[in-house]
């Protein structure tokens, strides 16, 4: 009997305003039996796509026009999914360790019994992205383009100097391929109107960079951070700057998606995709390098430089009674944990991450 998982909500508060950070798929029983561990997430005529990553071998899919409804499957008996992308009602996605060969596949997502299409093999396929009539896919260290008007195609190199096993972040915004390298902590990008593309360092320091989706305008970018930390940053492709968004209270960040203010994350370690209003927590691009709060971790006593502090809250973003003035507070009465300082340089909001041994 094909079993469903359940849906749920929850509502934030923070210190300054109401925030909404929303679970939208949620679950441990997947209908085999497993957890669920989502990866690549993708939003088709208002439903949303949900890959599963590690043991399920499913796609899921939820109505986001319909509230407390469960998830279902979509489709199983598949390998396991990496990352999932649209083009048209085509699903595209990339199929790891399978018994079958590494490969992309593709499925109609308007038939009522869809089947499985192999678009290309390719050795240990991971992230995925569609811009115009290409495909864009990392494969270790490489970058593939594969036209989708011209089927049976061999897929060209485009960037063969990434370094490392690769994950979901992949991104096109202009003329620019985004990509994260995770074990070097660095956002790169690669034009796509140059014969052999050089590869272009946009920012570094973050450490364990996973997914990455652009923003609200074409010079910001979010970048998920794939460990137990639970940050998403917001970078500004310009210039290399990047302020804590927000951190989630997922085990590990993966895929994201941005669609009509809104932010949906994957946890691919854990059961959960989640949605966070993007108007509700945004910030306003500061230089980084101006603000500091430290020490980090503390046990007692954090202070905070070229900035004003404004108030804390746990990553959850409930509101944090603390004694405190504009540049210090005292976190020795807090449990051991992370916590997320709001505060304001030069006009400008933004928030550090808090963490109390």
């Amino acid at each position: 009997m094909k079993k469903t998982l359940l849906l749920f909500s929850f509502l934030v508060i923070s210190a300054a305003e109401a925030q909404t950070m929303s679970t939208v798929l949620a679950g441990t029983n997947t209908g085999i039996g497993q957890s669920l561990h989502p990866s690549g997430i993708a939003i088709h005529d208002n439903f949303l796509y949900a890959g599963t990553g590690m043991n399920a071998n499913i796609i899921y899919k939820v109505d986001l026009s319909q509230s407390n409804t469960s998830p279902s499957i979509f489709i199983s008996g598949l390998g396991k999914i990496t990352d999932i992308c649209f083009r048209g009602n085509y699903l595209y996605a990339s199929e790891y360790n399978h018994p079958n060969p590494n490969r992309i596949i593709r499925i109609d997502v308007s038939q009522p019994n869809p089947v499985v299409e192999n678009v290309v093999e390719m050795y240990l396929p991971t992230g995925l992205t569609i811009y115009n009539q290409y495909l864009y896919a990392r494969s270790k260290n490489n970058i593939f383009r594969i036209n989708l008007d011209m089927p049976g195609q061999e897929p060209e190199v485009i960037a063969s100097d990434l370094i490392g096993s690769g994950t979901v972040g992949l991104a096109v915004i202009g003329n620019y391929l985004f990509v994260s390298e995770r074990e070097q902590g660095k956002l790169v990008k690669y034009s796509l109107v140059t014969p052999n593309p050089t590869k272009i360092v946009v920012a570094t320091g973050l450490s364990s960079i996973s997914g990455i989706v652009k923003g609200e305008t074409n010079n910001i970018i979010y970048a998920a951070i794939g460990s137990s930390s639970g940050e998403i940053y917001r970078v500004n492709t310009t210039n290399g700057t990047y302020t804590l968004f927000v951190t989630t209270p997922l085990t590990m960040n993966w895929d994201m998606l941005y669609t009509d203010n809104k932010l949906y994350v994957s946890d691919i370690e854990g059961n959960e995709v989640i949605k966070i209003g993007v108007n509700a927590l945004s910030v306003d691009d500061v230089e980084a390098s101006k603000i500091k709060a430290y020490p980090v971790p503390s046990s007692d006593i954090v202070n905070f430089e070229n900035c004003t502090f404004l108030g804390l809250t746990d990553v959850r973003g409930k509101q944090i009674d603390i004694k405190s003035n504009n540049a210090q507070i005292d976190i020795a009465p807090l449990p051991s944990g992370i916590y997320i300082a709001k505060i304001e340089a030069e006009g400008k909001t933004s928030y550090k991450k808090i963490v109390k041994n």
